[in-house]
């Protein structure tokens, strides 16, 4: 049995670069995280050649709260190879991390 609060009707994930997931970014979901970050290192080359430079996943979700829940379970913000976060919601944007 799954403990996850994410269900079809609450949380999409759009886009997840590396395993070619590109759904439609459905703005009825009014939470949207965009996630970039770096290839791995020990598969850098192969990476950037089969998915493009870098990895980028793109979730939206119906609440902050389960957005929250699917980041913090991730491990997202503190990501080694995490370049940039962004969560923006109906007001605009909620949390932005970047590093160099």
């Amino acid at each position: 049995m799954s403990n996850t609060p994410l269900t079809k009707q609450n949380f999409l994930l759009v886009r997840h670069s590396p395993s070619g997931i590109n759904e439609y970014d459905d703005p009825s979901f009014p939470f949207r995280m965009e996630l970039y970050c770096t290839s791995p290192e020990f598969l850098e080359f192969a990476h950037d050649c089969i998915h493009g430079r870098g990895e980028r996943v793109v979730a939206r979700a119906m609440t902050l709260d389960l957005m929250n829940w699917f980041i913090d379970k991730n491990s997202l913000r503190t990501h080694p190879r995490l370049v940039s976060l962004i969560v923006t919601g109906p007001e605009g944007t909620i949390e932005e991390i970047k590093r160099e």
